[in-house]
């Protein structure tokens, strides 16, 4: 009692992914269920953006991001590698830029209403590794966004791309992939009159020892390439 006394305010804990996690994959299906039960997805026909993915691909068998991903807008950049998402990594992103944290709409209760479509360019055979030299990188972006651009020049879109290097980052300095992301953002080739928006990873932080010595991991593990010379939306530079 002395202990409540001096507790102003008492909360329900948050949900947390681990709880759908721990689920039986039956159980799992039923809370799926529920969810596309209370959603709505606009039509391939709705004029509504749309989130376009270059990555590993995705898989639209998932029932999640089927009904917001028609096959006309499964792309790649190399025939040979299919559209499918044979790492996993491409169909995670894909479900993470639809519906953002799952564990928020799986726990409500009310009806989920997503605004945009997804579109999908397979950029890497796997995640990881394109297979190709690293100078031809920049090269093989720009082939992964004219693909969609082509097939429809109409969608209204966001190009997002979690895919990264952690070579040639040169302390902040452009590269040449980050040259042509550059260039892909104002439409250099056609003196700006497409400019595009691309949302870029800054990479992932493998080394868990460099977050007990933030800040000066700084210096040994900065932002990753392309995205360590990508104008920002003001003007400078992400160092």
């Amino acid at each position: 009692m002395i202990t409540l006394n001096n507790i102003a305010e008492l909360r329900r804990p948050k949900e947390t992914a681990e709880f759908f996690d721990s689920l039986h994959p039956s159980e799992q299906l039923e809370w799926l269920e529920d969810l596309l039960a209370r959603t709505r997805y606009p039509s391939s026909d709705e004029d509504v953006p749309y989130v376009c993915l270059l990555d590993t691909g995705v898989n639209r068998g998932h029932r999640l991001l089927s009904p917001a991903l028609a096959d006309d807008d499964l792309h790649t950049v190399e025939p040979g590698w299919g559209t499918d998402d044979a790492e996993g990594h491409g169909t995670e992103m894909a479900g993470l830029a639809l519906a953002g944290d799952l564990t928020e709409v799986l726990a409500g209760s009310g009806p989920v209403d997503f605004g945009h479509r997804l579109e999908s360019v397979k950029l890497l055979p796997h995640d990881g590794a394109t297979g190709t030299d690293p100078e031809h990188h920049g090269y093989l972006t720009i082939e992964a966004a004219a693909r969609p651009e082509i097939t429809a020049p109409s969608h209204r879109r966001v190009f997002g791309m979690t895919v990264t290097a952690r070579d040639n980052r040169d302390q902040g300095r452009p590269s040449a992939w980050s040259s042509a992301l550059d260039a892909l953002a104002a439409d250099s080739s056609a003196r700006g009159s497409h400019p595009r928006l691309l949302v870029v990873s800054a990479g992932n932080v493998n080394d868990p020892m460099a977050w007990s010595n933030y800040p000066a991991s700084n210096d040994s593990d900065g932002v990753h390439d392309p995205a360590q010379g990508l104008e920002r939306a003001d003007g400078g530079r992400v160092h």
